[in-house]
């Protein structure tokens, strides 16, 4: 492989990395709405898409090995893939946390609506513009950008803090399960 090839193989790699993130992205909007809508063709899309994020970790990783073993990168080349295995996985698991979602939306459509004074709708757009700018902040070597997102987890964890008061306790349950994800 020449070094052409190698730098080809580094842009496809970023380009399949940010794919993922979209797939990831994409099915936590998806378990959102569901939980907002209460729609469950909203949670069966997310659990029959959760295998194409799975194979697109699957490439990643490969795609990765190959660059390793093919080339025995160096330096910025070598600390780059090594973060995008990294950040392959915590991808993955992004997805993973939009199953769960879904399947706790899933739980709560046979039960009536608790009051909860936490936010999860929002919650969750804070933690999606976390992932998205996160994968940017590495893809462009945004060190302001990663600042501020380590700024708003923290503003999710202590969102997350909040405690739930509605007339139903094991809805209560189930939604406070729900925004652990």
């Amino acid at each position: 492989m020449t070094r052409t090839r190698f730098h080809q193989g580094l842009d496809d790699l970023k380009q399949k990395l940010l794919a993922m993130g979209g797939m990831a992205e994409q099915a936590v909007e998806r378990a959102v709405r569901a939980y907002q809508t209460r729609e469950l063709s909203l949670c069966e899309v997310v659990l029959r898409d959760e295998s194409k994020i799975n194979a697109a970790e699957r490439d990643v990783d490969e795609m990765s090995i190959d660059l390793l073993a093919m080339q025995q990168p160096m330096a910025i080349d070598l600390r780059f893939i090594v973060a995008c295995i990294k950040i392959n996985a915590d991808l993955e698991r992004v997805g993973d946390q939009a199953v769960n979602i879904a399947e706790r939306v899933m739980d709560l459509l046979t039960r009536p609506d608790p009051a909860l004074n936490v936010d999860i709708p929002r919650m969750a757009q804070l933690s999606i513009s976390m992932v998205r700018d996160a994968l940017n902040a590495f893809l462009t070597a945004d060190v302001d950008m990663a600042q501020a997102v380590l700024e708003r987890d923290d503003l999710v964890d202590n969102m997350n803090l909040g405690k739930g008061s509605g007339r139903s306790a094991s809805r209560a349950r189930l939604i406070s399960s729900t925004r652990r994800y």
